[in-house]
Parts: structure tokens; C-alpha cells; sequence
């Protein structure tokens, strides 16, 4: 043992010089000095420290006492210890001795110096040293001595071995303060506002500690960084420090390891905490007073790790010395305590910052604003943009100016205002712009693809950038592509109308098979419509809003509204698994457009056309100016089958080599090709092509229906109604 307990003195020693150097060597330097040493180290050899000088004190004592015996001085103690006994009862004996040593103090400094060697191979005990086999960081370090003891404590607890527990206990607990006093800063500051470097400055990062578990991760911090503004700020700007690596060897021999930072005994409230100094800090940027938040039961008073664990094993126990009732709570027990003292101080930060974002921030008329914009659920305002939008395209002309579409929805908003409708969304707050080019605008008589170059953008107030990520809002602009993608093709059908008599019996009986045609694709594109828009936007929505209103901190509420997009997403099949499904749904509305220019090509008439959102017009010998008039106004798409002549599909080029969705054959048609194959073949050719695409659109969802997961049962609905496709 005193070759142990003098190598641990070394280690004691040599902690200490190295602090004493560092702290010599910081006032010469104009820099900041990284010391070599971790503040748990330094706890942790202050706490060995602590226990050899509590067997230097035992031997003396012992000495004292056999000089007493020796001298015949037996009236007295020879020593105010309690543990030793008296002067006239002692035997001078090595056996003696090392039987008392042994019950005072057990296996305490084997355990000790075993700890030493495994966490800090690179100290040589013995003397001053070099070595530098294993280059750790100081989190990896503090965490790897924390388990260490921690585990330590747990394998000599089961042994029972009590003495030893409770000095292994005492090393634990002083070597842990660092690490909870940290975490009580963290808790207190919150998380730094990321607009400059420095201590101190509300408005910087807070200086982290190098051995915590949380670090900054510099997001928004530089010169053209935004700090606190950066949507991604509250995810990334504070981080856990996991996956830490650590290397074993020099130079080319050194071999890369992962390791964790986090201690095991505060693993399980290290998100907690991560949590609330981000809503802490986030609260002192809005000037929200932190006062404001309550937490009963004196869990408010930030209170050191030994009071903490002398307070827990003092309820518990009655009747032992301070000594023994100080540090003898289990590890289990120690757990619990951290995770019962840290959890309401945490929540209550979540609460507060939570309703703050609903009752100051309007969380919830965004949020609407959101869903009536990107997934229609404002009906009739929606309805009335995609009419103008739709009829500016049916004329042939650029939809695709920016002043265009900002504002006609700005005149849409204004116009559903003024009949005494409460408003609805703030028009600055959006933009729509169209990124794909006039070749591709032009292409909109081909194909809906041609919809894909259409962004919408909502300009999300601060902190709501954090709820409505710019990801969360690509997702958004998704699901409102594919519906307003739906409502052209559906528009596209319902302006084939025919009044008046045809002037030939063969022309009545070819119109049959068109509008044979025309109800199949109608039906498809209504029955896919009403599903998205009922048991998918509806359904998801109203179930959205039910958990989203019991959320009780942002990081709730931002994973809830992930979990809620990714919903959205799967069950409108835009998700790359479902991708085969989402290009036959696609060819499926394309084949609407060349429906349309197949049947205005075989009726030779524009006024064949009509769209059913306007007054009706009758076909007549003898007609009005005014009849004239919207005759010659009527929107036919004979210029798209001259257009189609000239250019190709700008979607040609896409990657479709693992397609496993049946393939349209009138991407290149034209006008001339339908006279050649004759327009009963083609339309007879087009029935297959559909029917095909609708059975494969069909297996797929049964597949999906087939499944285990949540959606299963939405899926379900879309297969179901889909077998009526073969009445």
C-alpha cells in the first residue's frame, strides 16, 4: 500500500504543478492559455489529495498512540479520532496494524490508483513526464474519469464493501462539481446570442468550457454570419459533443477512436438541459424576464453537487454519522435525484418560452396563414388565384412574370377581404416567382411539370424561422405544387364542353369515345384530388393541431411539425420510394393536356372548348355582338400543337433510368401524327396507356396499404377507391 499511496502523491503533485505553471504563464501571455489540465482533473487529485491526507492523519494518530504506550501515558486517549482505540487497549503488532489499516480504510487507494492508470495513462506518477501516447479532448477526459468512478462505485457497492464505496463516493462527488457547476451556469445564462465573440457580452457566445458537454458550434458567427437569426440557430448552434475522436499513437501509427463526452450518471438529462439554456437564452433575447419562470419545491436555488446528494441521503437515513450519511446514497438513487432536482427547472423554461411564441409571437395565425397558403385550405381564395393564374396560361401568354403572380394574389386576398371575409394572411409576407425560364413557361400547354419551376415563399417572422425552417417550407412548396399541378389537369377537362348540335351524325358518334375519354381521366384526377385534400391535408392537419396545442417546449413543437410534414409528404407520394408512383400520377395529368390538344385538333373548332367557371355559350346561327364578342375571346390549344411542333419537352432529359412506371408514348406527337394514326386508334391507344398507369398507380398503393406503418390506413382509402376503376 505505501508504494501506492506514494505514486498517487506523485500524481497529486504533478496535477498541481502543472496548474501552478499554467496559471505563472497566463498574465505574460497576450493570448488566452489552454491549460493542461481539466478542472475535473484538478477535482478529481484534490479529492485523492484529500483521502491520503486522511491516512497520513490515521498514521500519525497511530503513531502517537504507540509512543503513548510506550511511555505508560494510558490515562488519556492518544488521539481525538473516534475510529481508533484507546491508548490502554492498543497491541503493537504489524498484524495489528495492518487489520486496523484494512478496516479504516479497505481497498480504497488499489482503487484509486487503478482509476489513475486507466483514465490518464499518459501521466507518468512516478515523476515528471513527456508522454503523449493518447491525445484526448478535455471533454473526452473529464467524461472517461466520471464513468470510471462511476462504475467503480457500482462493482464495490455490489461487493459490499462499504468503506471503500463511500470513499470512492466522496472522489466522485468533489470530482463532479465542476462538471454540475457548469451545468448550472448553463442553465442560468442560456445559450449566447451569436453575434460576436466574448465573455460576458450579452450579445456574444457564452465561453463554454472545453470539458462540458455542450458547445457552440459556431453557426452564424463571422462577419456575414446572422447568429440568433439563422433559422438553423436553435438546432445547430448549440449542440451535444458527441462523437468526439480521439487518437491512440504518434504520427502515422495513430489510430482514430470515437468516444462520448457525456458522463453516464448525466446522460439522461443532458438533452433536458440542453434544452432549457437554449429557451433560457432565446427568453433574454426576446426581453422576456427570466423571473417569469416558476419552479416549486426551492428548485429554483442552484445548489452544490455535495449538498445535493447530502440533502437526498439525509431524508433517507436516520441514525449514522455525518461522515457515513453524507455520501452513502446509491448510484441508482443518485440518478433519480439529478433527474427529479434538473427536470422542472427544465420544463418550466420549455413552458415559458412555449407560450410566449403563442400568446406575443402568433404562433397560430402563421401557422394557418401556412396551411391555408401551401396546402389550399383556404377554398375559395385558392380557387380564385388558380382561375386567373390558369386562364392567363390558357391564353398563351407569360404567366410566369413576377409582378403577374404577386399581384393577382395580393388582389385575391384583397378581393376576399373586401366581401367581409376576416383575413386570412398577410400578402407581404408573400412571394411567388417562377425560376424556370420562358421556354418552360411556354411549355405549361404540354405538361404540368412545366409547374415545377413555381416558388412560393412566406417570409417567416423571428422566432418562428426556427418552427417554419426553410427545409419545413421546401416541403410546403411541394404538396402545393402537386395539388395546383391536379387543379390545372382538372381545369384543363372540365373547358371541354360541346353546345349545340354537331352538323354531322359521324361527328356525334366519334364525340362519344372523347368524352368516354375525357370522364375516365376527369374521374381519376377528382378521386386523387378529393383524397389529398380530405384524408391526407384534412385529416393530418386536424390531427396536427390537437398535438401541437399540448406542446410544452419549441423543440417539441419543432419535432412535432417535422413528424407532421414528413406525414403530409409520404402520403402524397413524394417521397423518393414512392417516386415511381408520383411520375405515373404525373403522366396521368399530362395526359389530360394532350387529351385536350387531341380533341381540339379532331373538332377543328375552338369554340368546342369552354370553361365552366364562366357563363355558358350556345352555339347559334345568328348571335350577338356581344356573343361574338366572347366567341372571338374563347381560348382554344391549336397554338399548342404548333408550339409542340416546334419545341421539345425541357423534362425529356429526366433521370428516368429506374422507372419502373409505364411510359406515356405522346410526349412528341404533333398534330400531323394524329391525321396519320387516325384519332379513333389514338384515342383508343391513350385508354390502354391510361389504364395501364391507373393499374400500376393502383398495385402500388395496395403495396403501401399492405404495410404496418401509421399511413397504412390512408393508403388504404386511395386503394379502395381506385378498384372502382375497373366498373
Amino acid at each position: 500500500m505505501a508504494s501506492t499511496v506514494q505514486i498517487l502523491r506523485h500524481f497529486v503533485s504533478h496535477v498541481f504543478s502543472e496548474q501552478e505553471q499554467c496559471r505563472n504563464q497566463r498574465p505574460a501571455s497576450m493570448g488566452k492559455v489552454k491549460a493542461q489540465n481539466t478542472r475535473t482533473k484538478e477535482a478529481f487529485a484534490d479529492a485523492v489529495d484529500q483521502e491520503v491526507r486522511a491516512l497520513d492523519k490515521w498514521c500519525a494518530a497511530r503513531e502517537e498512540a504507540m509512543c503513548r504506550a510506550w511511555g505508560g501515558a494510558t490515562s488519556e486517549p492518544f488521539s481525538s479520532s473516534s475510529s481508533l482505540e484507546a491508548a490502554e487497549n492498543l497491541v503493537i503488532s504489524l498484524l495489528g496494524t495492518e487489520k486496523a489499516l484494512h478496516d479504516i480504510f479497505q481497498r480504497t487507494f488499489e482503487v484509486l490508483f487503478d482509476v489513475v492508470q486507466s483514465v490518464y495513462p499518459e501521466t507518468d506518477t512516478s515523476a515528471p513526464s513527456t508522454s503523449n501516447r493518447v491525445r484526448r479532448s478535455a471533454a473526452t477526459t473529464s467524461a472517461d474519469l466520471l464513468d470510471h468512478l462511476f462504475a467503480t462505485v457500482q462493482a464495490h457497492m455490489e461487493r459490499r464493501e462499504d468503506i471503500t464505496v463511500s470513499a470512492l463516493l466522496r472522489v466522485f462527488v468533489r470530482s463532479a462539481e465542476p462538471i454540475w457547476g457548469m451545468m448550472g451556469k448553463w442553465l442560468r445564462d442560456g445559450m449566447g446570442l451569436g453575434m460576436s465573440i466574448g465573455s460576458g457580452d450579452a450579445s456574444g457566445i457564452w465561453e463554454l468550457d472545453e470539458e462540458f458537454f455542450i458547445e457552440s458550434s459556431g453557426l452564424g458567427v463571422g462577419l456575414v454570419g446572422i447568429g440568433l437569426l439563422d433559422p438553423e440557430y436553435w438546432k445547430e448552434g448549440y449542440i451535444l459533443r458527441e462523437g468526439v475522436v480521439a487518437f491512440d499513437g504518434d504520427g502515422e501509427d495513430a489510430k482514430e477512436r470515437r468516444q462520448k463526452t457525456i458522463p453516464q450518471f448525466l446522460e439522461h438529462v443532458a438533452i433536458p438541459v440542453l434544452s432549457a439554456g437554449k429557451a433560457i437564452g432565446l427568453l433574454r433575447a426576446l426581453g422576456v424576464p427570466l423571473s417569469s419562470i416558476t419552479v416549486g419545491d426551492g428548485a429554483e436555488e442552484w445548489r452544490s453537487f455535495k449538498d445535493l446528494v447530502a440533502s437526498s441521503s439525509a431524508a433517507d437515513q436516520t441514525g449514522q454519522t455525518s461522515r457515513d450519511t453524507l455520501f452513502s446514497v446509491s448510484i441508482d438513487i443518485l440518478s433519480r435525484m439529478i433527474y427529479d432536482r434538473l427536470l422542472p427547472r427544465c420544463d418550466a423554461a420549455g413552458a415559458l418560452l412555449a407560450q410566449v411564441l403563442v400568446e406575443d409571437c402568433g404562433l397560430w395565425n402563421h401557422l394557418s396563414s401556412i396551411e391555408d397558403l401551401f396546402l389550399m385550405r383556404r377554398g375559395d381564395a385558392m380557387s380564385h388565384f388558380t382561375d386567373v393564374l390558369f386562364a392567363k396560361m390558357d391564353m398563351q401568354q407569360s404567366w410566369g412574370d413576377f409582378h403577374f403572380l404577386n399581384t393577382a394574389f395580393r388582389d385575391v386576398v384583397d378581393a376576399s377581404v373586401n366581401v367581409g371575409a376576416k383575413a386570412w394572411i398577410q400578402p407581404p409576407l408573400v412571394r411567388l416567382s417562377y425560376r424556370g425560364g420562358k421556354d418552360k413557361d411556354r411549355s405549361i400547354s404540354r405538361t404540368v411539370k412545366a409547374l415545377d419551376a413555381l416558388t412560393v415563399e412566406y417570409a417567416v417572422p423571428f422566432p418562428l424561422t426556427y418552427i417554419f425552417q426553410p427545409t419545413a417550407l421546401q416541403v410546403y412548396g411541394e404538396v402545393f405544387i402537386l395539388l395546383l399541378q391536379i387543379r390545372r389537369a382538372k381545369g384543363v377537362l372540365e373547358r371541354i364542353l360541346v353546345r349545340g348540335e354537331a352538323r354531322a351524325a359521324k361527328l356525334r358518334n366519334e364525340l362519344k369515345g372523347f368524352y368516354a375519354m375525357r370522364s375516365r381521366l376527369s374521374w381519376f384526377i377528382n378521386t386523387l384530388l378529393n383524397f389529398l385534400t380530405t384524408y391526407v391535408v384534412h385529416a393530418q392537419v386536424l390531427k396536427f393541431h390537437d398535438v401541437f396545442r399540448e406542446a410544452k417546449s419549441l423543440d417539441e413543437m419543432v419535432q412535432l411539425h417535422d413528424d407532421h410534414l414528413e406525414k403530409i409528404r409520404g402520403r402524397c407520394l413524394l417521397k423518393p420510394n414512392t417516386s415511381s408512383l408520383n411520375r405515373a400520377i404525373l403522366s396521368i395529368l399530362d395526359m389530360a393536356l394532350h387529351f385536350t390538344d387531341i380533341f381540339v385538333s379532331f373538332a377543328g373548332n375552338t369554340t368546342t372548348t369552354h370553361d365552366v367557371s364562366r357563363q355558358s355559350i350556345s352555339f347559334r346561327r345568328h348571335r350577338s355582338r356581344r356573343r361574338r364578342q366572347q366567341r372571338h375571346n374563347t381560348i382554344g390549344f391549336s397554338q399548342s400543337i404548333r408550339d409542340l411542333r416546334d419545341s421539345s419537352d425541357e423534362d425529356d432529359d429526366d433521370d428516368i433510368e429506374n422507372a419502373q412506371a409505364p411510359e406515356p408514348s405522346f410526349s412528341a406527337n404533333t398534330s400531323a401524327s394524329y391525321v396519320e394514326e387516325g384519332f379513333q386508334a389514338r384515342m383508343a391507344k391513350m385508354s390502354s396507356e391510361l389504364d395501364g398507369l391507373v393499374r400500376f398507380l393502383r398495385r402500388g398503393v395496395e403495396s403501401l396499404a399492405g404495410g404496418t406503418g401509421e399511413a397504412a390506413p390512408a393508403y388504404g382509402v386511395l386503394a379502395f377507391a381506385l378498384e372502382d376503376w375497373d366498373i
